[in-house]
């Protein structure tokens, strides 16, 4: 994934044309790559929901990025939006315990 991550920062951030959003775009990268790799180093109850969860956070912020500096393409709205909710949904899942009532 790290590997994965650099290879898309060396394809993106040389289409960003304004030097301080390239600035903005590179650290934003770092943080959500952080997040994402944080996420798959988990090693407790519902990890697989924190991998996959920090793996679809990473898609849906990759696919903003494409279609903002690479190219646009049908339904990215949609695709984004789905990736992002189904991400949260992973990343939280485990704070839902059964028999936790208010």
């Amino acid at each position: 994934l790290a590997a994965a991550l650099v290879a898309f920062g060396f394809i993106l951030i040389p289409r960003v044309e304004s030097g301080a959003l390239r600035v903005a775009v590179t650290l934003y990268m770092c943080l959500v790559s952080a997040m994402g790799l944080t996420a798959l180093l988990q090693r407790r109850e519902g990890y697989a929901c924190f991998a996959a969860g920090g793996v679809l956070f990473i898609l849906s912020d990759s696919l903003i990025g494409i279609g903002l500096f690479i190219s646009t393409f049908p339904h990215r709205g949609l695709m984004v939006m789905l990736t992002y909710f189904a991400a949260q949904l992973l990343l939280n899942i485990t704070l839902i315990k059964p028999n936790n009532h208010v």
